[in-house]
């Protein structure tokens, strides 16, 4: 049995001064009333060089265990108060299992105790109970979420209560990033490949690929301004962001530290812990349930303090990042772990797009943009989501601070208190705080290594603190044992033959010109993180224009030889390391060169007055920020690029005998390419490799070349030759599979490829697409026939199309009311459509319902059975829907019409039916109310059923009639009728019957 699982506490460590308070005996005991100041900025950094943490009000140095602790604790505390138990040891003992996480950061906290040890602690200092199940769970920045997903499946399969904390001890500034570089590989670490510029060259490909012509980088750069600004507002309402203080980190906020981030773009890394308490004990839940009116929730939580987690899924891809075999966009984990949220909430992918906000890992900006594009929305719909409240209506990290390891669990922190509108933290209502009586869906996204593994909560929360309502959300059916959907596994097969389109793509543009590739994406390497990977050659030709903003222009080519001259020093020594503590000799060698050469520059006078942008702060000839500011410059260009080989004159030291065969079995898809500048780059698509970069020519833009998942790509019209003779189904709907493989089929050219192959590939990838978009792709390519001329008639289902109107004014005065009777009488009435599937949509005095049969593939005989039950059915509820109404005063005209259509998926993802019957009915109901005040009836209750189609089934209109007229009963007659058939635009005969109710 699958049990339902709800947070119910959600916490932060706390502030750095609060802390170094704390002695293990508060641990055992329920703290006060916490003070403003003691949930304020939970996240901080470690001293900086200089500093000691004295200088941040603590004593000492805190510990991962001490973090995790007041974090945990602080949860329990909650829980403490939510359930009224006797005693805060009675709470602490209802915890049945304790995870802890951290990202593991080899040397970055000397003196550490062993992490596997911290559960075992934790547990003692907590006063848990003995039996209680510890483990620590070690990963990458999404390791707070993956240890929640853990504890999530461990409460779905056994009643349990589980405390999940998540902390994280990091260095000061880039120390940390350093750190945290080892996430990649040897190889791509020696290559220059650190978290900044994958996350830069990410946005750089998600532009390239998904937005308009007409957005420039430029304009890309204006939008993050706006959305940097909307999540800095937005922070300053929530107690545990860094408020004003976000407006600086380490430099000025509005400095350049990549081609599209500023400083306040992207997340500060820092230290900190949060902690969940999550439950599928019945004993919890009918001690907080019983406990609600008496704990004072309403003085702190706005809605019920519960957030059902209705799914988890998670998402990985190799994590060896310039190994992969798929295009970068397709960010394959991301749509792997939404997909497997979807499963195994049993929703439809829709939930997604359709949720009430969404709170998304978005360290760099261009993170978040992309679990938007992978949830189906366009380059448009989504920057205008990340630009609102929507999109991380709490700041996100940018405005939070990002404690690494705890990232995950501080997206599920926010989520829940947003939904349950927590006073203590979201101190200025956010404008999601209010939900429907139900509650409403949100979700959590979390990302860990190189865009390697992602973790995907759904959860269910906002529901209103009224009794009735908070009852009725804890009191919902248990759930039934979800049924695997398709959709995981449909999108791990999706994502091979993702890897095998990209390589036929490849192959053919190879073919097309040997020394063409295709720039995915353009970004700068900190010189620090890429020194081993530069040749001589490389560094001659760096243009190192960022230093500009630095020296005067009639110093800049002696200060850049200069520059120069100290990278050769560096690479060298980098190259000659044979450990880690020989590079980081190097390291400190480097960063005391630059020292002295900023010396050098200030003795000779050749910096600038201000630095350019005049933004560095009060003391723009401060040594120590004018450092920083050199490091950053020092920047070098690189293209990450697929297709065509180095050419014969580029050497690589670092991979020239070293074998590039992935463990699929292919070699790499894109690699590193070093260039002395990136101008024109941004209008760019293809660069050759035989060009040196200073020849015209070097760069080409050919959207006639560029791959179809670039929405800027564009083929030649016309129809393509499919390889595969059974790409058509052999009579048979086509199967896309099949077409894919023809399409992809060895001997095809780029020349080759046609407009709908292009469609079809994009609708085919598409993520969440819907399936509608693969068969219209279809028909393009000739593969399905054109609309109205499908010969498999048995492909259609037999649909009734129903629609009222109320007429006039009834006695009732207040119009709501007659629209809620209106509302109450179809719903009585529905149970007639027992044997059809129905949507049913109300718009005040019109309600429109659409049924159709959901068996699968009737007999002849069922299917006539089916046709005579259908039209007694739907006249019996026209009539009680009619009848009820009329005793409350309110008279309606209704149509319904009988016809046959194609299923489809409405916007609620409920099965509709499309039909000419509907369009039909519409305007026979406008029809018959202009002919009905000449016939006089036009104020009474009256029905109109068209029964053209089931003339053309052979269904005499004598036998309908009669049907018709022992269904209605004899309170129903008919007036004069009018004239029928007749011709309604595009119909030359519409046969129809009305019936009216005279007045009493």
């Amino acid at each position: 049995m699958r049990h339902r699982v709800y947070v119910v506490a959600a916490e932060y460590s706390a502030p750095l001064p609060v802390l170094a308070r704390q002695t293990p005996a508060d641990y055992r005991r329920a703290p006060a009333h916490l003070a403003d100041d003691e949930v304020e900025r939970t996240v901080f950094t470690a001293p900086a060089p200089g500093q000691s943490w004295a200088d941040l009000g603590a004593p000492a140095a805190p510990t991962l265990t001490d973090l995790v602790a007041s974090a945990g604790h602080r949860a329990l505390a909650t829980l403490h108060a939510l359930t009224g138990a006797s005693s805060f040891a009675e709470t602490c003992w209802s915890v049945t299992d304790l995870l802890v996480t951290s990202m593991p950061l080899l040397g970055a906290v000397p003196g550490s105790v062993n992490t596997g040890l911290i559960p075992q602690m934790l547990r003692e200092l907590l006063g848990l109970d003995f039996d209680c199940h510890c483990q620590f769970v070690s990963g990458t920045s999404d390791t707070g979420a993956g240890a929640f997903a853990g504890a999530v499946r461990i409460a779905q399969s056994r009643p349990a209560t589980i405390l999940v904390t998540a902390g994280q001890m990091i260095p000061y500034g880039y120390r940390g990033q350093y750190r945290i570089r080892s996430v990649f590989t040897d190889d791509e670490q020696a290559q220059g490949l650190d978290m900044m510029a994958v996350g830069d060259g990410l946005m750089d490909a998600l532009r390239r690929a998904n937005a308009p012509a007409a957005v420039s980088r430029e304009r890309t750069l204006d939008w993050l301004d706006e959305v940097r600004r909307r999540k800095l507002d937005a922070g300053t309402g929530y107690a545990a962001a860094l408020g004003p203080a976000a407006a600086r980190i380490g430099i000025a906020a509005e400095r350049f530290v990549t081609r599209y981030f500023r400083a306040a773009d992207v997340a500060r890394a820092g230290c900190g812990a949060a902690a969940v308490v999550i439950t599928s004990d019945p004993t919890v839940l009918a001690a907080l349930r019983a406990h609600a009116d008496d704990a004072g929730w309403a003085e702190r939580y706005a809605n019920t303090p519960a957030v059902e987690v209705v799914g988890v899924g998670e998402g990985t891809t190799n994590p060896r990042f310039l190994a992969r075999q798929s295009p970068l966009v397709g960010v394959a984990a991301m749509r792997q772990a939404l997909a497997a949220a979807a499963d195994d909430a049993d929703l439809p992918m829709s939930v997604y797009a359709d949720s009430a906000f969404a709170v998304l890992h978005d360290a760099f900006p261009s993170l978040e943009l992309a679990f938007l594009l992978a949830i189906g929305l366009d380059w448009r719909r989504a920057t205008l989501r990340m630009s609102t409240w929507w999109s991380n209506p709490c700041g996100g990290l940018v405005a939070f601070g990002n404690a690494v390891g705890a990232s995950g669990l501080v997206h599920v922190c926010k989520a829940f208190h947003v939904f349950a509108g927590d006073r203590r933290h979201v101190r200025t209502p956010a404008p999601v705080q209010r939900f429907r009586r139900e509650g409403a869906f949100g979700f959590a996204g979390s990302v860990g290594g190189p865009l390697s593994h992602v973790v995907v909560s759904v959860l269910r929360g906002g529901v209103p603190l009224t009794p009735a309502d908070r009852e009725a959300f804890f009191d919902d059916a248990a759930p039934p044992e979800r049924r695997r959907q398709a959709r995981a596994s449909a999108e791990h097969r999706r994502r091979e033959q993702l890897r095998v389109a990209t390589r036929v793509y490849v192959g053919r543009l190879g073919a097309h010109e040997t020394d063409l590739a295709l720039i995915e994406a353009a970004t700068e390497l900190d010189a620090r993180s890429c020194a081993q990977a530069l040749t001589p050659a490389v560094i001659d030709t760096l243009r190192l224009d960022h230093v500009r903003r630095l020296v005067e222009d009639a110093h800049f080519e002696t200060c850049r030889d200069e520059l120069r001259a100290l990278l050769h020093d560096f690479a060298m020594r980098e190259r000659a390391a044979t450990d880690m503590l020989e590079s980081q000799a190097a390291r400190d060698h480097y960063n005391r060169s630059l020292a002295d050469l900023l010396r050098t520059w200030c003795d000779r006078d050749a910096l600038r007055a201000r630095p350019d942008p005049p933004d560095a702060g009060p003391d723009a000839r401060d040594g120590a920020l004018l450092l920083k500011i050199l490091k950053q410059c020092v920047r070098v260009p690189v293209l990450l690029l697929i297709g065509a080989a180095p050419s014969a004159n580029h050497h690589d030291p670092l991979t020239a005998d070293r074998d590039l065969e992935t463990l699929a079995g292919h070699p790499p898809l894109r690699r590193l390419h070093f260039v002395p500048h990136l101008d024109l780059v941004d209008d760019a698509d293809f660069v050759h490799m035989d060009m040196d970069a200073e020849q015209a020519g070097w760069l080409t833009t050919n959207a006639a070349l560029l791959p179809w998942w670039s929405v800027r790509a564009t083929r030649a019209p016309g129809s393509p030759a499919l390889v595969r003779t059974d790409a058509a189904g052999a009579g048979s709907d086509p199967d896309p599979d099949t077409v894919f493989e023809s399409l992809s089929a060895p001997g095809r050219a780029l020349a080759d490829e046609r407009l709908p192959e292009l469609a079809f590939l994009r609708a085919y990838f598409a993520p969440s697409g819907p399936q509608a978009a693969v068969d219209l792709a279809l028909r393009d390519l000739g593969l399905a026939p054109a609309a109205g001329d499908d010969p498999a008639h048995a492909a259609r289902v037999p649909a009734i199309f129903y629609k009222n109107d109320i007429i006039g004014s009834s006695h009732i005065g207040d119009v709501h009311k007659a629209y809620e009777l209106l509302g109450r009488a179809v719903q009585r009435a529905r149970g007639w459509f027992g044997m059809y599937a129905s949507t049913c949509a109300q718009h005040g005095d019109s309600v429109s319902l659409v049924s159709l049969d959901r068996r699968l593939e009737p007999t002849a005989a069922e299917a006539a059975h089916a046709r005579a039950e259908a039209v007694s059915n739907a006249a019996r509820f026209a009539r009680d829907v009619a009848e009820w109404c009329l005793g409350h005063g309110i008279p309606l005209r209704t149509v319904v019409s009988f016809g046959h259509g194609r299923p489809y998926r409405d916007v609620n993802d409920d099965r509709s039916v499309a039909s000419d019957s509907a369009i039909r009915g519409a305007r026979l109901l406008d029809y018959v109310t202009r002919e009905a005040r000449s016939h006089g009836f036009a104020a009474l209750p009256w029905i109109v059923f068209d029964w053209s189609e089931l003339l053309d089934l052979g269904h005499p209109s004598k036998i309908f009639a009669r049907e018709l007229m022992a269904a209605s009963g004899p309170e129903w007659r008919q007036p004069d009728d009018p004239a029928s058939p007749v011709a309604l635009d595009r119909w030359p005969a519409v046969h129809f019957t009305v019936w009216y109710r005279p007045a009493d």
